[in-house]
């Protein structure tokens, strides 16, 4: 770094806000080279980790930009890879979302907990979807489950509405098995039952009709859910 950028970014230290807060300001700004400065000088890399307000920790403005060499020096610095933000979202979801494969699979590779969700309910792996990247899709279920690792409950009810306001025939909870105790489990997703439910309309928009499920069952990679329907088809969501 030239000498005088070096006087300038230690004459700002000197007199303006604390590190803490120019080092986010210098990730806002995509200033790769302040950033690393600030870091070597003491700066939080949790700077705004957890706080109520929707500006983000460190981490959180480095996975949005998709800047690798930030996420890098963060983690480096040592940033809480799962730190949260006040909606509860987590670095790897903004990753994910804007398409940043290499940042996703580095924010994996350090630790983060692509299962979390946020104050939507939704994974990192359902944004994933929303934005057309199978790649990061298909990096997310690749790690190998041992056999009943999730297991799947389901029962049939009479016909009812779902959360997604549509039809349903039947409720279906995944819970995830304790190996070591295989008498212990817990429900996932925070035990939220799911509806699993399909609405069809004729040509003219009208006459809804239920599409019943007949089956749900865990796929043998032990990484997606299989809905199979009365006429055949079948659905396949990632867990």
């Amino acid at each position: 770094m030239p000498l005088t950028a070096i006087g300038i970014i230690g004459f700002q230290v000197a007199t303006g806000p604390s590190l803490d807060r120019r080092l986010l300001r210098a990730l806002k700004a995509d200033r790769t080279l302040a950033t690393k400065f600030y870091l070597l000088l003491g700066a939080d890399p949790d700077e705004g980790h957890g706080v109520s307000s929707y500006d983000g920790n460190a981490l959180h403005w480095a996975a949005f930009r998709g800047d690798d060499l930030d996420v890098k020096n963060l983690l480096e610095a040592g940033a809480t890879v799962n730190c949260y933000e006040k909606d509860g979202f987590t670095p790897i979801v903004y990753a994910a979302n804007k398409g940043h494969w290499e940042i996703v699979k580095m924010l994996v590779d350090t630790g983060a907990d692509h299962r979390q969700t946020g104050a939507d309910g939704q994974r990192v792996v359902d944004y994933a979807m929303e934005a057309g990247r199978q790649d990061i899709v298909k990096l997310l279920t690749s790690e190998s489950f041992p056999s009943n690792y999730w297991t799947v409950e389901t029962r049939v009810t009479a016909l009812d509405t779902g959360d997604d306001g549509l039809p349903c025939n039947r409720l279906w909870q995944v819970y995830r098995t304790d190996l070591g105790s295989p008498d212990n489990r817990w429900a996932y997703s925070a035990g939220v039952r799911r509806f699993t439910s399909m609405k069809e309309t004729d040509a003219e928009g009208n006459d809804q009709t239920i599409r019943g499920v007949t089956s749900i069952r865990i796929a043998d990679d032990q990484n997606w859910i299989e809905v199979t329907f009365v006429d055949g088809t079948v659905t396949r969501m990632p867990l």
